[in-house]
């Protein structure tokens, strides 16, 4: 199994979606990091999956809030609509989910995704 580890903010809030008994929380969490001298950003498409009795955490994923994400991730490929070119992002189905410390108003206990 492939693991991944990222730290970041959202881009947006995050969206919810009703799938039988459970929920899907979507986001985006943009990661900077320093190379050389230039900045790069790097964004992430999350889902995280909760049964609906336990999906108010999506209250708190909102657009600048700092979390540190573990997950299983899948590259997602398509075709441009412009100009027909490869285009693809890294998505992260979410395993277990924090709230950085500056987030600490916002936060809530660490999550599993059980």
């Amino acid at each position: 199994m492939q693991k991944i580890f990222i730290s970041g903010a959202l881009g947006a809030d995050a969206a919810s979606k009703e799938v039988g008994e459970n929920i899907a929380i979507n986001f985006n969490v943009a990661v900077n990091e320093k190379r050389g001298d230039k900045e790069v950003t790097s964004w992430y498409g999350c889902t995280l999956w909760r049964h609906k009795d336990k999906a108010s955490i999506a209250q708190y994923l909102k657009k600048g809030t700092g979390v540190i994400i573990e997950g299983t991730p899948e590259v997602e490929v398509w075709l441009g609509k412009e100009k027909n070119e490869p285009q693809g992002q890294i998505k992260i189905t979410v395993r277990d989910l924090d709230f950085m410390s500056g987030n600490a108003k916002k936060a809530e206990p660490p999550i599993e995704n059980n």
